[in-house]
């Protein structure tokens, strides 16, 4: 079937379908698009496609079915009420022999998937310029077959590291045991999705690292930086009342204290004084004060409740936090995608009796007011992964005014300058965790300086920047496709 589709047998030349650069039609081509556990990728491909439409370009996202959708009431994805073309079709696992468990985990992070749906979908989606696939394996393999038939431009983007991991990621993933039998690797063969990204017309990465690994592979291959961009605007409204009205523990009094420190008042007043944009004047004025003085010193930690996220790792520094902050919170936002993970989770904050002290407020969407007002609040945004090939949240707390400490892995390490725009630590030295956290709580004044010069930093990735680079890769390539049909008349 999948053959008689795409012609991947045949040995007979394609016709060249190449569509001009002008209004371009992109399909993107996701592995995964649920808004009930929306996370950084997800959010990183619908601010691409705002700016992409922007620019004039009009996109066509394909991604499977999800069991919200199936049984009704879930979240409204929020690129559908965006205004986007979002096109779904049927997925499975090719995996015999493996429970529910593993399986809805294999489904919701990283899971080979495969489709015999999306075949005839692609096939009939008209005037397609570029296939911009954001996922690899089968589903990836799908989309590089229709742009081979169509002689179009295949562009893929590795949102969450290939081969820029640390040794303690690809050790886990290596001697991670063999379960059940994947009877659809038939169709890998046959899609080619092993040589995805030799295929590929260009391979776009989130940091400078992963891009230097795939040049050394691919000398000649088009290997592009592409950062992801932030909608500054959104950050610098003021949403605080939204995110106080929806979690009253951000407030001391809530969980039965009435003294605030004077590191928090401190810290209070300074926050009171954040830039924003006025809806009246369109100007930068400065928030009038807020109702901050019975606040906690919020921690915030953003990202999906997941091992590479590493929350655990924060939790088993909890105690030491809270004996040199007695003011502290920490506050995880983030839907949960391994539910064991966040089982464990939930059962180290009871075994140490930290129920009061910790918040989880589950998945927001990305441009919710709540969670742009909880970075607005933060009095850090801590970012404790074991591997981030990018950092999008760091862009995000930076916009928002938040001073931020991070693990040091690829993506943050290429942001923040250690002690001048932010703080970055060591998984495996908790000291220098807490010798950054005691700074950042301990010299307000200073914070909020690191905070400014983050928000400078920010200012680079405007959503709008972010496309006109890709639009002007996406016209390069299509050019070059043009020039190739052009060669393969005349030969």
């Amino acid at each position: 079937m999948i053959l008689s589709i795409f012609g991947c047998d045949s040995a007979a030349p394609c016709s060249c379908v190449v569509f001009p650069a002008v209004n371009m039609r992109v399909v993107h081509l996701l592995r995964k698009l649920d808004p009930e556990e929306w996370g950084g990728t997800e959010t990183a491909i619908q601010r691409l496609l705002e700016g992409l439409r922007q620019h004039r370009i009009t996109s066509v996202v394909y991604c499977p079915n999800v069991k919200s959708n199936r049984r009704g009431g879930g979240l409204q994805d929020p690129l559908i009420r965006a205004g986007h073309s979002v096109r779904r079709f049927k997925s499975f696992l090719p995996v015999l022999g493996i429970s529910r468990q593993y399986r809805d985990q294999c489904v919701a992070v990283g899971g080979n998937l495969m489709s015999f749906d999306l075949p005839w979908k692609l096939w009939h989606e008209k005037d397609v310029s570029v296939v911009h696939a954001h996922t690899s394996g089968r589903l990836g393999g799908i989309g590089l077959a229709l742009a081979r038939r169509r002689r179009i431009p295949f562009v893929i983007t590795i949102h969450g590291g290939v081969l820029d991991l640390p040794e303690q990621l690809k050790a886990s993933f290596s001697n991670r045991p063999e379960q059940g039998w994947d009877w659809g690797r038939v169709f890998g063969f046959v899609l080619r999705s092993r040589h995805l990204f030799e295929e590929a017309d260009a391979i776009l990465t989130c940091n400078p690292r992963e891009a230097e690994l795939w040049r050394e592979r691919y000398p000649h291959k088009r290997i592009v930086v592409q950062p992801h961009g932030v909608p500054l605007a959104q950050y610098q409204s003021d949403h605080r009342d939204a995110a106080l009205a929806a979690f009253p523990q951000l407030r001391i009094n809530s969980r039965g204290t009435s003294k605030r420190s004077a590191v928090r008042g401190q810290r209070s007043e300074m926050r009171d004084q954040s830039l924003v944009t006025s809806a009246a004047t369109g100007k930068i004025e400065l928030l009038s004060p807020a109702d901050n003085r019975e606040l906690s010193q919020i921690l915030l930690c953003v990202g999906r409740i997941d091992p590479v996220k590493n929350q655990g790792w924060l939790l088993d520094q909890a105690r030491s936090i809270f004996q040199r902050h007695s003011q502290a919170l920490l506050v995880f936002a983030g839907p949960c995608t391994d539910e064991a993970y966040g089982e464990a989770i939930r059962e180290k904050v009871r075994a140490l009796g930290l129920e009061n002290r910790v918040v989880m407020t589950g998945g927001l969407p990305p441009d919710d007011p709540r969670l742009i007002g909880l970075f607005q609040l933060a009095t850090a945004v801590i970012l404790p992964s074991v591997s981030e090939t990018f950092g999008l949240v760091l862009l995000e707390a930076w916009a928002a005014g938040a001073p931020v400490l991070s693990s040091r892995t690829s993506g943050p390490s290429a942001l923040i300058q250690d002690g001048q725009n932010g703080w970055l630590f060591d998984l495996d030295r908790p000291e220098t965790f807490h010798s950054a956290l005691d700074g950042i709580l301990g010299n307000p004044a200073g914070a909020e300086q690191a905070a400014a010069r983050g928000a400078t930093e920010a200012a680079q990735y405007s959503v709008e920047a972010a496309a006109g680079r890709m639009k002007r890769l996406y016209e390069e390539l299509i050019e070059s496709k043009h020039s190739e049909c052009r060669m393969s008349r005349v030969e």
